[in-house]
């Protein structure tokens, strides 16, 4: 009888399933996906054609993206700049994440909706994102209402 687990085809991954850690162990990385882009750096010395001062300036290089898979191929290139020294670790994950949640800096208008006490509120607000909103609306209801609630909608407002 084996006790090697198969994976479901219906399993789903999620951040709960996630194994992820900083390493410079080549033999940890080798299987795995880089989980934050793995960075070259190195310092050149410049001179300021002004003042005669010569000033230390980092300089960084992408060596391999977010999302990428470690073969025995990118092992090799790891290891020789892990040896060389421009590279100091790698972060590594079991799963391929390549998205990258955008941040706002813009505040946008919202329109979001709680039911406080089984009674429905209308708030409106600005904030730069939904979740922005979840932790704004959440500290306001805390704040100025009594009993239990739950936010029921939250949406973008297209005109104000």
């Amino acid at each position: 009888m084996s006790s090697i687990k198969t994976k479901s085809p219906f399993s789903v991954e999620s951040r709960k399933t996630e194994i992820r850690y900083v390493t410079t162990d080549p033999k940890r990385m080798l299987g795995k996906f880089v989980a934050r882009r793995a960075l070259r750096t190195w310092f050149e010395a410049m001179t300021d054609k002004d003042t005669g001062e010569t000033v230390s300036i980092e300089r960084h290089e992408v060596l391999l993206e977010r999302g990428t898979y470690i073969d025995n191929e990118q092992l090799s290139s790891i290891n020789f700049m892990l040896q060389e020294g421009s590279l100091r670790e790698v972060e590594v994950s079991n799963q391929n994440r390549q998205g990258i949640l955008l941040t706002s800096t813009s505040l946008l208008p919202f329109k979001a909706v709680a039911k406080i006490e089984d009674k429905k509120k209308t708030f409106l607000l600005y904030a730069s994102s939904v979740a922005n909103v979840l932790v704004i609306l959440v500290d306001f209801i805390e704040l100025n209402f009594k009993g239990k609630f739950e936010i029921t909608k939250v949406e973008e407002m297209d005109y104000c």
